[in-house]
């Protein structure tokens, strides 16, 4: 019989709702368990690395064998994957979205051209993105489709795990586990050429990022916000700006940590997926009807497990507000993203700039309790009754 440590309720005192998993050491100290991982890393051929840029950055360079050929990727992005399709001698070409995240179809088709080789979509927050039209895009052209699914771990579509559609898909562990390091490249088609599993570990990232999950697991457990203090942001790794990662370290590709995969093995995440659910219909129950603010998304579909909770205000100025209110009552919500590539201007993608300006995201983690979800509410709606 399996015994599964990784979500047992925290303490009941936790005034602090950090913006990712928490590191429990029981979680790291124990005995590793004989656990599967999810659909598809458990059932399609799977290339390990160190995050989920890497993943992409490798995959591209498969794909991107000629000189001076684009990429299309939506015009709402962290910058990060901009720093790898560069990395593959690659360039950029951006497509616009709705203020749903949907992609604008006739935009995507009128940018393809004999340059482009690949089109990645982005499963945002974990919530499918339709890819049935793209997908059919892709083929007749013979370009590879790409699944972004960094924030999609756990989430089904039409009763497939997603990142199973496109040629590949990409998977960035750590954004919904308490993991230091993670990325997945989910291969599904045949690729020019074999993609091997890097070899060394990006040790300084490690530390710092093992760092990361300890300064998280203090402000649990001492009850209040300790990251300023000690790393001199809030930012709980959001540094995803285009440029940031070109560094000597970027150059090579690394492989998973061991600390990663054993963290893994001690994971139910049939019980990750049901609390992040249940979490969701807290929130999206609790945020009904309030003025100034909106979910991004409506109720769940059957098999989408949210990285978080999407709100879109109806200003920028009353999503700052809101952030700081937040933050003030112990809890670390994050708006996605703070910086856009400078080729995605406003003139041209006027909706990309709307959310951007607009969003917040609220954590709902299997490390979340329910009077902490009903705190975000009262937050919410207190700011909505004088708004």
């Amino acid at each position: 019989r399996q015994r599964f440590v990784t979500l047992k309720s925290p303490p009941k005192v936790n005034a602090v709702v950090p913006m990712r998993a928490v590191l429990w050491p029981r979680i790291w100290l124990g005995l590793r368990e004989a656990n599967s991982l999810p659909r598809p890393l458990a059932d399609q051929r799977v290339v390990w690395f160190a995050r989920g840029r890497e993943a992409l950055a490798a995959y591209l360079m498969t794909c991107c064998t000629m000189r001076q050929c684009t990429v299309l990727v939506p015009a709402y992005l962290c910058g990060s994957v901009v720093d790898s399709i560069e990395r593959a001698g690659a360039r950029p070409r951006f497509y616009r979205l709705s203020k749903q995240l949907q992609p604008d179809m006739a935009d995507l088709e009128a940018r393809i051209d004999d340059s482009t080789r690949a089109v990645v979509v982005i499963h945002f927050f974990g919530f499918p993105t339709n890819t049935d039209h793209i997908a059919r895009a892709c083929k007749e052209r013979g370009i590879a489709l790409i699944e972004d699914c960094a924030h999609a771990l756990g989430t089904f579509w039409r009763g497939k795990p997603i990142g199973t559609v496109g040629d590949a898909a990409f998977f960035s562990l750590e954004k919904s586990l308490p993991v230091p390091d993670g990325g997945a490249l989910v291969l599904n088609s045949p690729v020019s050429c074999d993609i091997e599993s890097p070899k060394g570990v990006q040790w300084i990232r490690l530390v710092v990022m093992m760092g990361d999950l300890l300064v998280g697991l203090a402000e649990v457990k001492g009850g209040m916000l300790l990251r300023e203090r000690i790393l001199g942001d809030d930012t709980g790794g959001d540094r995803g700006i285009r440029g940031v990662n070109k560094t000597g370290a970027m150059r090579r590709l690394h492989k998973m940590s061991r600390i990663s995969r054993h963290i893994l093995g001690a994971i139910d995440f049939a019980e990750v997926v049901r609390r992040r659910r249940n979490a969701y219909s807290v929130l999206l129950d609790r945020t009904k009807g309030l003025a100034g603010l909106q979910p991004l998304f409506g109720a769940l579909d059957e098999g989408t497990c949210p990285l978080g909770f999407p709100v879109v205000f109806e200003s920028p100025a009353f999503r700052d507000e809101a952030y700081l209110a937040l933050r003030s009552s112990g809890i670390r919500a994050r708006p996605y993203w703070r910086s856009l590539p400078d080729e995605i201007t406003e003139t041209e993608f006027p909706d990309s700039h709307f959310l951007k300006a607009r969003n917040l995201l609220l954590p709902i983690h299997q490390d979340v309790l329910l009077d902490q979800l009903y705190r975000m509410g009262d937050v919410l709606e207190a700011l909505s009754r004088v708004h």
